[in-house]
Formats: structure tokens, C-alpha cells, sequence
């Protein structure tokens, strides 16, 4: 989880958004959320060190002991000042060596309409974040940033295309989805499902099924039911990693009351 504040050239913006999911995987994180503080709030540790680095360049630029004309210099500058604290350097060629692959991942992103409005965003897929006006809303918004508008079903979900065969790629044991299984008649019922394994080949996964505790629509436990499998087509939404505390409870960041689960 990071925190930080909502400066639109460094961090609220689409290309910070759709990396969000890349760095789960390349850290191996089970959920990325990243947080915004309001408007002129913020300040932490961070800037200190910053600051602090960067006045003391200065003062040895005064001395007239250096001179500072690059990134190289600066860094240099920095390391010989003693201050205690880990300065790194990033060469023009460690950009480059990353650009082409970035610059592919950012060919076909839009902007999620209202940027700075949103206080929250997380990762959902390497594609699709959750964003929310502030961190505890139980109001959140699903955007696919390649498609350009809100992954949205008849009922409220993130869409999830059965007819995509790379669709079933997106999902790894672990992750949460809403699920559909016929019920008594014609009924449809769904259930929020902890997945389990994923077969690739047949697109199919097993999962495992959690009960709903209290009212929030938020917050449920595990169940004593044995595993199953579902195919794709019976996936209708994916869900956001949610927190789980020493009782077992996971507790979703927003409601899944919207898709009318058990």
C-alpha cells in the first residue's frame, strides 16, 4: 500500500495507474493500493530526506567545491556528502533499456475521466484498476484504461469476456471473482469465490466459495465446502484483493452488494 500526494506529473496520472498491476506482480504483492492525500496534505518523511539531499548539493555547489551539471554529478555530489542516507543513481541507459517495453505498455491507455477527484486506486488485472473518491468509500468505479470506459455489467460488475481466450489468463490461484451457478428453476444464483487453480488449457478454475457476515456486503469468511470448478463463462466479475485479519474475515474495500450475491 502506498501513500503519497496527488501531484498529477509524478503520480496521479495513467501511466502510474495501469504500471500499478505490473509491480504487484514484479514484487510479488497478493494487493496494490495506491493512496492520495487531499489537496496541499502529504508532507511525510520522504520530503524531508529529499530536501535535505538536495541542501546540502547546494551548499558544496556555494562552497564552490563542486560543480553539479548533471544527474552523474549530483549523485556523486550526494554519496561524498556522508549524510547516512542511500542516494541511487539511474542512468540515461537504465531508461533506455525500459523504455521501448513501457512505451508499448503505454501505447493505448486513456485517462480515467475525473483524475482528480480519485483518492484510491487498485490494482485489479494488468489492464483494469478500482478507483474511489477517498480511501474507506464504499463507492468504487471499475475502469478498463486499454478499452477506455468502466467495466460495467447489467449488474454492476467488472465485465469479464468469456469469448476472450486470453481472458482466462488474467486469473491466478488467489484471486476473487463473483461467480454465476443455477440455482432452483431458471434462478441464477452468484457467489463471491476464492480461486484455487486455474487450468489454462480448458479455461476452467476451481474455486472455493465465502459466506457473508453482517450487513456492509463487505466482509465474509471462509466456508467448509469442498473446492469446485467453473468454467469462464461463469466468471462475471473479478474482485479486488481484500484484507484478512487473524479470524479469517476478508473484508472487501467496497461493497459487492451490487452484484446481489448469497
Amino acid at each position: 500500500m502506498f501513500f503519497s500526494d496527488g501531484a498529477a506529473s509524478q503520480f496521479k496520472q495513467k501511466y502510474l495507474f495501469v504500471n500499478l498491476h505490473l509491480m504487484q506482480v514484479q514484487h510479488k504483492l497478493e494487493r496494490f493500493a495506491w493512496h492520495f492525500f487531499a489537496t496541499s496534505h502529504g508532507k511525510g518523511a520522504v520530503d524531508g530526506v529529499g530536501g535535505t539531499v538536495k541542501r546540502l548539493v547546494w551548499r558544496r555547489v556555494l562552497a564552490e567545491k563542486v560543480i553539479v551539471s548533471d544527474a552523474a554529478s549530483f549523485f556523486n555530489c550526494a554519496v561524498s556528502a556522508n549524510t547516512g542516507i542511500c542516494v541511487l543513481f539511474v542512468s540515461a541507459n537504465d531508461v533506455e533499456l525500459n523504455r521501448a517495453a513501457l512505451n508499448e505498455r503505454w501505447s493505448c491507455v486513456t485517462g480515467i475521466p475525473g483524475t482528480h477527484s480519485i483518492h484510491s486506486v487498485v490494482a485489479v488485472n494488468d489492464t483494469t484498476v478500482m478507483h474511489k473518491p477517498y480511501s474507506l468509500s464504499n463507492t468504487c468505479t471499475y475502469f478498463d484504461m486499454k478499452l477506455g470506459e468502466e467495466c460495467h455489467n447489467s449488474d454492476g460488475g467488472v465485465v469479464v469476456s468469456p469469448a476472450n481466450d486470453d481472458a482466462v489468463q488474467r486469473f491466478a490461484p488467489g484471486q476473487f471473482v463473483v461467480v454465476m451457478l443455477p440455482g432452483k428453476g431458471r434462478t441464477v444464483q452468484k457467489f463471491v469465490c476464492e480461486i484455487v487453480t486455474v487450468d489454462h488449457d480448458d479455461n476452467e478454475m476451481e474455486v472455493v466459495y465465502l459466506k457473508s457476515q453482517g450487513e456492509t456486503g463487505r466482509v465474509f469468511v471462509g466456508s467448509n465446502e469442498k473446492p469446485f470448478w467453473v468454467s469462464l463463462s461463469q466468471v462475471m466479475s473479478c474482485l479486488p484483493l481484500p484484507s484478512v485479519n487473524r479470524r479469517g474475515h476478508y473484508t472487501f474495500p467496497c461493497s459487492v452488494e451490487p452484484w446481489k450475491v448469497q
